[in-house]
């Protein structure tokens, strides 16, 4: 209290107003990095699609549109991230699980282990959207209990 017969500053009240406004700037930040992980990892899984077909001499347009079905629902995703990053982590994650699956059952289980590089990148780059995304859901469910 600066001078007599002022109110009292509600110090407490400003440390939470402050509080709440530093958790909106994170839940931000955190859908902002679970939008570009996937968005990334939409890119990798084009770019390693492109290169076999590449290598393999398959390159054509029909094939081209094939490689980018995938990719391209994994960056809807990303969009998606902004307003839900938990749903579009896991819908990623799903899908690029069932496309393993699904190549293994196709290909062999030994096609698991071609471009393990990749998949392990692929894999990374899941385990830190998930990161991002329970991070944002952990502060927004706080911010609705408060």
């Amino acid at each position: 209290m600066d001078k007599p017969g002022e109110p009292e500053e509600h110090v407490v009240s400003d440390m939470y107003e402050g509080y709440q406004s530093v958790q909106q700037e994170l839940l931000l930040i955190k859908a902002k990095k679970t939008r570009n992980t996937l968005l990334i990892l939409a890119v990798v899984i084009w770019a390693s699609e492109f290169l076999a077909l590449t290598v393999a001499g398959l390159v054509m347009a029909n094939t081209i549109l094939i490689i980018s079905v995938i990719p391209a629902i994994i960056a809807g995703m990303g969009f998606l991230a902004m307003k839900e990053p938990l749903v579009a982590a896991i819908v990623s994650a799903l899908l690029i699980a069932g496309a393993w699956i699904y190549v293994a059952s196709i290909g062999g289980v030994a096609t698991l282990l071609q471009g393990w590089l990749v998949k392990t990148i692929i894999i990374f780059l899941i385990i830190s959207s998930f990161q991002h995304a329970a991070e944002h859901h952990r502060v927004r469910r706080e911010l609705k209990n408060s």
